[in-house]
């Protein structure tokens, strides 16, 4: 059986546009969150000064994932003429850990 699988998209939104794209990433990301499978949904920004905004996704399986995808109504066209270049890695889930009180460690 395969685990959990991770997804980090890294967006390098124009400038004028950061915080339009912050604001509809954050809508978008709470959306999805509410999709079964999708356990974890974070969005960050780096603390470089680049203007790079990360999302960090965490679901149960491939097929939450397919099922996401498939579903009526899903785009990322919103986000083509607000970012300069986007990244996406897909990794499987090795080890989470918590701090106590605040979930079980998983593997």
């Amino acid at each position: 059986m395969m685990g959990q699988i991770a997804i980090i998209v890294e967006f390098e939104p124009h400038a004028e546009q950061a915080s339009d794209f912050l604001r509809k990433l954050e809508q978008d990301a709470a959306e999805t969150l509410e999709d079964d499978g999708c356990l974890r949904m974070e969005v960050l920004r780096t603390r470089d000064g680049s203007g790079r905004i990360v999302l960090s996704e965490l679901w149960r399986d491939e097929a939450a994932i397919e099922a996401h995808r498939t579903k009526p109504g899903h785009s990322h066209a919103w986000q083509v003429p607000m970012i300069k270049s986007k990244r996406v890695l897909l990794c499987d889930l090795v080890q989470s850990i918590h701090l106590a009180g605040s979930g079980e460690a998983s593997r």
